[in-house]
């Protein structure tokens, strides 16, 4: 996405552009750095220091478990037949492997250009 904006006075011209995304993968080296050591704000929580401190796995993520039943797909990916039965999730996993699993959606926005044009006479 990218967008030019001018504007014109009578001595003078703005001009500016930007262009951004949302979305994607992203990654960043010191937010991960953080959530690895344990001092990003959001890390710190019970799943953390039971873990960490009491060498217990306690976190449940939220979501669902597939109890019985399959899903047939076709080529192009949509289901044929789908008698999948599910259960709200109960399994119980490392807090510090389900953070290092995820990913984060990045919202980027960047100034390209800014130009500032005076007009003598």
């Amino acid at each position: 996405m990218g967008r030019p904006t001018p504007s014109s006075g009578r001595t003078f011209t703005l001009s500016f552009s930007f262009d951004g995304r949302v979305g994607g993968i992203g990654f960043s080296t010191t937010d991960q750095a953080l959530w690895n050591g344990g001092s990003h704000p959001k890390s710190a929580n019970q799943f953390r220091y039971d873990e960490v401190v009491n060498g217990r796995k306690t976190f449940v993520g939220r979501g669902v478990k597939v109890i019985s039943g399959s899903v047939d797909y076709d080529a192009y990916g949509r289901i044929l037949r789908d008698d999948r039965v599910f259960a709200p999730n109960d399994r119980v996993v490392s807090y510090e492997a389900y953070v290092r699993s995820t990913t984060r959606q990045p919202i980027v926005l960047a100034g390209r250009t800014i130009s500032i044009s005076h007009l003598s006479s």
